[in-house]
């Protein structure tokens, strides 16, 4: 139950991202294990016609790492702070 809803939440925010982009690429650097779920997010994602979606998964850390160097990621989902 609580990765359906965590599901819903991430979905409703990715829908909320960027509002001028339509049917584009959406570009989500995500903890890796956050894999799971947020492959049914891309997924609705795309099925609700929002785009694509190009998930890149590491640790939290090396995600920072990367957006501190310049990563162009739309959404961060960190599973640490």
């Amino acid at each position: 139950m609580r990765s359906r809803h965590l599901v819903i939440l991430v979905a409703a925010l990715v829908g909320g991202c960027r509002p001028e982009r339509q049917s584009e690429e959406l570009t989500v650097g995500a903890a890796a294990n956050l894999g799971e779920v947020f492959g049914q997010i891309g997924r609705a994602f795309r099925e609700q016609g929002s785009g694509e979606v190009v998930f890149s998964y590491a640790s939290t850390a090396d995600l920072g790492r990367q957006i501190t160097n310049g990563a162009p990621y739309d959404l961060f989902a960190a599973a640490d702070t």
